[in-house]
């Protein structure tokens, strides 16, 4: 049985995670991106290629966004610890590369690296926080292929170190395509700071 409330915990119907049944799902293989009007966001939850292990080419299978190894708490004694690929295709026109293209993660754990047409797009550590990957100086007119290995072996220097939960890898939340003008405020960019000054602190707002 699985828990009142698990399959909204995880915003995705149990089904999707089903073997089986995800291998029935035909995704489509580009994403059309036509005309996309800078500072917009585009949900990419659809249309994703998925295998197990850490090669970047493989038997691929379709899933979709959000998406674990291996569904947690459901009958098993272990889960899988080890590496994941996603791979998917963007189709992109001249006008989509006139600002700044981002790859928008809501979460993936633990570790993330990413490749567009073959060109390394950054990496990421920590599986509890969004994070953004810029496109920009890899993406060109007409078809990307966008890969992504994901792991999630235990790193000492990476909470949660211990606990009684099991922590499994993938892309666990939803990833967007952001467009940016060349001048904007950074995702995430806006914080506050509290500068000790004596007995008294002060706020300061900052931004990048």
């Amino acid at each position: 049985m699985i828990p009142i409330g698990f399959e909204r915990l995880y915003r995705l119907p149990f089904c999707c995670y089903n073997k089986k049944i995800s291998t029935k799902i035909q995704p489509q293989p580009v994403l059309e991106v036509n005309n996309m009007p800078k500072n917009m966001n585009l949900l990419l939850n659809t249309d994703w290629l998925f295998h197990y292990g850490p090669e970047l080419e493989g038997e691929f299978s379709p899933i979709l966004l959000p998406h674990t190894f291996q569904l947690p708490y459901y009958g098993e004694n272990e889960f899988y610890v080890g590496c994941g690929v996603y791979k998917r295709t963007l189709r992109l026109t001249r006008e989509d590369l006139d600002g700044l293209l981002l790859l928008a993660f809501e979460g993936v754990f633990q570790y993330v690296k990413g490749w567009l047409n073959g060109i390394e797009i950054g990496e990421h550590l920590g599986g509890y926080t969004p994070f953004d990957l810029e496109l920009t100086h890899a993406a060109h007119v007409g078809d990307n292929e966008l890969i992504l290995r994901v792991d999630n072996f235990w790193r000492a220097d990476l909470p949660p170190r211990a606990g009684e939960h099991t922590f499994c890898g993938g892309i666990y939340r939803e990833v967007s395509l952001c467009r940016l003008p060349r001048m904007h405020i950074r995702r995430n960019g806006i914080f506050i700071i509290y500068p000790e000054r004596g007995s008294q602190w002060r706020a300061n707002g900052a931004g990048n």
